[in-house]
């Protein structure tokens, strides 16, 4: 066993080892014990010139994690300690003579311990057991030779110098502390090299990054690391803290303030901090800045920027020169919520507003030529196309594009009869050109999947209206259009006889003879049984009838017979 002691010398030797052993166990005495080893739950030890065995639970002290011990061992390693023997086992070899081991187990948690005082502000040395995500757990007893047994405290994140030194913390390493206080916790220590954080920040102006929860409550911190807070109190901003509560509330996650340094709180290195709203409102002076749209229902536009700042966009060609109509056009599109890119032109202090020109976005160049998903919104009032889901497009329907005749005739059509209900069409369009104010010239691209449903028979379901008429969609999705024409069918009397006889939700075979590349219209011819077996019903060959003729009929004269009568009777 890896903690027992080997007999291969002369067995009085061992015996009286032994009894001496057995002895102090009896009476309970406690001897001076030295670690050697650290092996499974405990540590080897030499004890009464014997190897003795102590779990780790029987030592003087305790740590939260079993893997602390192996951090701390190489501190410990050839420490002495007082413990009580408990446990001794003896076993001969009978094989050999004299050989055998004897086991001893040591119990070191009455070990008295000398009490220290610790002192605020003064430097220890410690060895980092354990690390973790807001801080390292580091044992100074090793500063005084673990004589005053365990002396764990927590190092945190913000007591070190930097995020670097706290990256190459490791366990195991030793450690210059500063102890700071005592809490309910256990200790508190800081980087030995760290610097005080009141005398660092105080009355200087640092940059604060806004963190917005997910229940709309605002959280704080400097320079992204140390935690703030930002009280918004009269005796602080004076008249304006109306003002700097309203724009608080619009702040939006990931935003950066500036803000003065009020105080660090000792011990926690909390901030407290003051908004500088002049640094934070003048600096983006011809510089560029998100805006926010709003659009109310009347479809007034108003502008936040960075989240708290009103801002007014100016329609004038001083600003855009002869792209003023481009800009009116496009801001007839946008909707609420819309996040666009600006120039500050001007800051007014006194009312906290921009005045911002709108900036094109020069990167949508780059769509020139490619394939692109949108929408066309069609209404009574006409139809308005939508690209990405964000840009407004226009689609001119002109020969130069369309190449005239069926296509153009098919693209005008489409937009025309589909204008008496409110609907929406996805579909493919090519980029001809961009406007760099965000306005799409198009070109409509047919669904050319659908062409494979030609010659195809497929389910189409019947619909009837509340007028009674009927409707026909092709797998729950395509409108499609059921002709009634001789060409198509032959016997059209049985066809109209058998569609009055059709009920809601019905399903037919249709074979599909056409689809409109535009929209979307299925042209189907209706398959029945019933009805291809009268059409296509083999010609009978009937016998030659010859006709003898008797005389001459004078119609006249049969006429006139036949009114005589009918006066008569």
């Amino acid at each position: 066993m890896p903690f027992c002691t080997n007999i291969q010398e002369p067995e009085d030797r061992f015996d009286a080892l032994l009894e001496n052993i057995e002895i102090v166990k009896d009476q309970g005495i406690e001897v001076p014990f030295r670690i050697v080893d650290i092996k499974k739950g405990g540590f080897l030890v030499k004890i009464e010139g014997l190897y003795g065995y102590v779990p780790f639970s029987r030592m003087p002290w305790t740590y939260p994690h079993l893997q602390c011990w192996d951090f701390a061992f190489p501190m410990l390693t050839g420490k002495s300690f007082m413990g009580k023997v408990y446990s001794i086992e003896r076993k001969k070899n009978i094989t050999e003579e004299g050989a055998g081991f004897i086991r001893v187990y040591v119990d070191a948690t009455s070990n008295l311990l000398t009490k220290t005082d610790l002192f605020r502000n003064t430097d220890y040395q410690g060895v980092v057991i354990r690390k973790m995500l807001h801080g390292a757990m580091v044992d100074i007893g090793c500063h005084f030779n673990w004589k005053c047994g365990s002396l764990p405290g927590i190092l945190p994140v913000s007591k070190f110098p930097d995020s670097e030194s706290f990256r190459l913390c490791k366990p195991g390493q030793i450690i210059g502390v500063r102890y700071l206080l005592k809490k309910e916790q256990g200790l508190y220590f800081e980087k030995d090299d760290y610097i005080d954080l009141h005398t660092k920040y105080t009355g200087k102006t640092v940059s604060v990054k806004v963190y917005r929860r997910w229940d709309g409550s605002l959280h704080f911190r400097v320079e992204d690391r140390y935690k703030a807070i930002l009280p918004v109190t009269r005796s602080i901003y004076g008249e304006g803290k109306d003002w700097i509560m309203n724009t608080v509330k619009d702040w939006s996650d990931g935003d950066i303030i500036d803000c003065e340094v009020l105080d660090v709180k000792s011990y926690t290195d909390l901030f407290v901090i003051k908004w500088l709203p002049e640094n934070d409102f003048e600096k983006n002076i011809d510089k560029t800045v998100r805006v926010k749209v709003f659009r109310d229902e009347e479809g007034h536009l108003d502008f936040v920027a960075n989240g708290r700042y009103k801002t007014e966009i100016p329609l004038t060609k001083a600003i855009y020169g002869g792209k003023i109509l481009s800009v009116k056009n496009a801001m007839k599109n946008w909707f609420d919520g819309k996040i666009i890119n600006c120039k500050v032109l001007e800051a007014d202090l006194d009312t906290g507003q921009y005045v911002v020109k709108w900036l094109p976005n020069e990167e949508l160049k780059s769509y020139i030529g490619k394939l692109v998903r949108g929408k066309i919104c069609i209404s009574g009032d006409g139809y308005r196309i939508f690209v990405e889901d964000k840009y407004y497009a226009k689609m001119p329907v002109t020969r130069a594009i369309y190449g005239g005749g069926k296509m153009q005739s098919l693209v005008k059509n489409a937009l025309k009869n589909d204008c008496v209900e409110d609907k929406i069409i996805h579909s493919n369009f090519e980029v001809l050109d961009v406007d760099p104010y965000e306005q799409f010239v198009v070109k409509w691209l047919p669904n050319k999947k659908l062409r494979a449903y030609i010659g195809k028979t497929v389910e189409v379901e019947v619909g009837i209206n509340e007028r009674g008429v009927l409707d026909f969609l092709v797998e729950n999705k395509y409108k499609a259009e059921l002709p009634l024409k001789r060409s198509v069918y032959g016997k059209l009397d049985l066809v109209k006889e058998k569609m009055k006889s059709w009920t809601n939700n019905e399903i037919i075979d249709c074979i599909v003879l056409d689809v409109e590349p535009y929209t979307d219209l299925f042209i189907v011819r209706w398959m029945s049984k019933i009805l291809d077996k009268i059409e296509y019903l083999p010609k009978m060959e009937l016998p030659d009838i010859k006709l003898k003729v008797v005389g001459k009929i004078n119609l006249d004269e049969m006429n006139h017979r036949f009114n005589s009568k009918k006066k008569t009777k």
